[in-house]
């Protein structure tokens, strides 16, 4: 019993100073990911890499969706 009366749940969100360099570098380590696939994997030009990022309010987290889209050919 002595463990749970330690233990404190800490709800609280991050600052948003905090919050917003955690995001920058994020993005800035998407931006470099995709820039190497693109050296690495030599896209043609009809296949496009979209970067998604959703907002999940019930959650209070965000999530970033990374996918390939690539146009049809005829």
């Amino acid at each position: 019993m002595e463990f749970f009366k330690q233990t404190k749940n800490n709800t609280e969100n991050p600052s948003v100073g905090n919050s917003n360099k955690l995001r920058e570098t994020f993005s800035n380590d998407m931006t470099a990911n995709v820039n190497l696939m693109k050296t690495e994997f030599h896209y043609p030009t009809n296949t496009a890499l979209k970067i998604r990022e959703l907002d999940l309010p019930s959650y209070n987290k965000k999530s970033t969706l990374c996918y390939l889209l690539k146009e049809p050919s005829i």
